[in-house]
Protein backbone atom coordinates (compact mmCIF):
# COMPACT_ATOMS: atom_id res chain seq x y z
CA UNK A 1 0.00 0.00 0.00
CA UNK A 2 2.65 2.37 1.06
CA UNK A 3 4.02 1.94 -2.99
CA UNK A 4 1.64 3.53 -4.04
CA UNK A 5 0.29 6.18 -1.39
CA UNK A 6 3.89 7.54 -2.32
CA UNK A 7 3.90 7.41 -5.97
CA UNK A 8 2.57 11.22 -6.45
CA UNK A 9 5.29 12.24 -3.85
CA UNK A 10 8.12 10.21 -5.24
CA UNK A 11 7.21 11.56 -9.13
CA UNK A 12 7.45 15.52 -7.40
CA UNK A 13 10.57 15.14 -5.56
CA UNK A 14 12.18 13.21 -9.08
CA UNK A 15 10.89 16.13 -11.43
CA UNK A 16 11.42 18.64 -8.95
CA UNK A 17 14.96 17.39 -8.85
CA UNK A 18 15.12 17.22 -12.66
CA UNK A 19 14.03 20.78 -13.00
CA UNK A 20 16.76 22.58 -10.20
CA UNK A 21 19.46 20.28 -12.08
CA UNK A 22 18.65 21.55 -15.13
CA UNK A 23 18.11 25.61 -13.98
CA UNK A 24 21.69 25.05 -12.31
CA UNK A 25 23.39 23.77 -15.55
CA UNK A 26 21.72 26.94 -17.62
CA UNK A 27 22.71 28.91 -15.35
CA UNK A 28 26.35 27.52 -15.22
CA UNK A 29 26.72 27.68 -18.86
CA UNK A 30 25.99 31.74 -18.39
CA UNK A 31 28.22 32.31 -15.99
CA UNK A 32 31.04 30.27 -17.87
CA UNK A 33 30.55 32.11 -20.73
CA UNK A 34 31.07 35.90 -18.94
CA UNK A 35 32.52 38.00 -16.06
CA UNK A 36 30.05 36.78 -13.15
CA UNK A 37 28.27 39.70 -11.67
CA UNK A 38 28.90 39.72 -7.77
CA UNK A 39 25.29 40.31 -7.42
CA UNK A 40 23.71 37.14 -8.72
CA UNK A 41 26.88 35.22 -6.90
CA UNK A 42 24.47 34.30 -3.53
CA UNK A 43 21.88 33.81 -6.24
CA UNK A 44 23.81 31.00 -8.11
CA UNK A 45 25.00 29.36 -4.71
CA UNK A 46 21.54 28.72 -3.75
CA UNK A 47 21.15 27.30 -7.10
CA UNK A 48 23.96 24.81 -6.79
CA UNK A 49 23.55 23.95 -3.16
CA UNK A 50 19.44 23.14 -4.15
CA UNK A 51 20.72 20.93 -6.68
CA UNK A 52 23.12 18.84 -4.04
CA UNK A 53 20.36 18.73 -1.61
CA UNK A 54 18.00 17.62 -3.97
CA UNK A 55 20.25 14.63 -5.37
CA UNK A 56 20.86 13.92 -1.55
CA UNK A 57 17.55 13.63 -1.25
CA UNK A 58 16.94 10.89 -4.48
CA UNK A 59 19.79 8.88 -2.75
CA UNK A 60 18.27 9.34 0.97
CA UNK A 61 15.04 7.97 -0.43
CA UNK A 62 16.25 5.38 -2.30
CA UNK A 63 15.12 6.71 -5.57
CA UNK A 64 16.30 6.26 -8.81
CA UNK A 65 15.91 6.60 -12.25
CA UNK A 66 15.61 4.75 -14.86
CA UNK A 67 16.87 6.74 -17.87
CA UNK A 68 18.75 3.75 -20.74
CA UNK A 69 20.99 4.86 -23.00
CA UNK A 70 20.85 4.54 -26.82
CA UNK A 71 21.69 0.70 -27.73
CA UNK A 72 21.27 -0.48 -24.69
CA UNK A 73 19.23 -4.38 -24.00
CA UNK A 74 15.50 -3.79 -23.83
CA UNK A 75 14.24 -4.66 -20.46
CA UNK A 76 10.42 -5.39 -20.29
CA UNK A 77 10.93 -5.00 -16.52
CA UNK A 78 11.98 -1.59 -16.67
CA UNK A 79 11.10 -0.56 -20.32
CA UNK A 80 7.73 0.31 -21.94
CA UNK A 81 7.90 0.27 -25.90
CA UNK A 82 6.38 3.32 -26.95
CA UNK A 83 7.13 3.24 -30.62
CA UNK A 84 9.98 1.59 -32.75
CA UNK A 85 12.25 2.90 -35.30
CA UNK A 86 12.49 0.68 -38.90
CA UNK A 87 16.58 0.20 -39.04
CA UNK A 88 18.42 -2.39 -41.74
CA UNK A 89 20.88 -3.35 -39.17
CA UNK A 90 20.11 -7.13 -37.35
CA UNK A 91 22.01 -7.07 -34.65
CA UNK A 92 19.81 -3.49 -33.21
CA UNK A 93 16.61 -4.97 -33.35
CA UNK A 94 15.05 -4.68 -30.34
CA UNK A 95 17.90 -2.10 -28.85
CA UNK A 96 16.82 1.00 -27.28
CA UNK A 97 16.72 3.95 -29.29
CA UNK A 98 16.14 6.51 -27.15
CA UNK A 99 14.28 7.45 -23.91
CA UNK A 100 11.09 8.79 -24.41
CA UNK A 101 10.48 9.41 -20.49
CA UNK A 102 12.72 8.07 -17.84
CA UNK A 103 11.30 5.47 -15.16
CA UNK A 104 11.44 5.23 -11.24
CA UNK A 105 12.72 2.86 -9.19
CA UNK A 106 11.40 3.24 -5.54
CA UNK A 107 13.17 0.80 -3.00
CA UNK A 108 14.42 -1.31 -5.71
CA UNK A 109 10.76 -1.62 -7.32
CA UNK A 110 9.68 -0.22 -10.30
CA UNK A 111 7.51 2.67 -9.82
CA UNK A 112 6.94 3.39 -13.30
CA UNK A 113 8.57 1.81 -16.52
CA UNK A 114 11.04 4.01 -18.87
CA UNK A 115 8.71 5.27 -22.06
CA UNK A 116 11.21 3.78 -24.45
CA UNK A 117 11.52 3.79 -28.22
CA UNK A 118 13.86 0.97 -29.99
CA UNK A 119 14.87 -0.51 -33.20
CA UNK A 120 12.84 -2.27 -35.33
CA UNK A 121 14.88 -4.71 -37.56
CA UNK A 122 13.42 -4.46 -41.41
CA UNK A 123 14.84 -6.20 -44.30
CA UNK A 124 12.61 -3.04 -46.30
CA UNK A 125 14.47 0.09 -44.97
Amino acid sequence: MEHYALHPAIETIAVLTDLIEDLFQQVAALVENQEPCLLLQPVIDSIANAARIAQAKLEYLDIEKIEPEQFDELDSDKHDVKQAVPIDDSSKHKKIERTLVPGLIYRGKVLRQAKVSVYRYSQNV
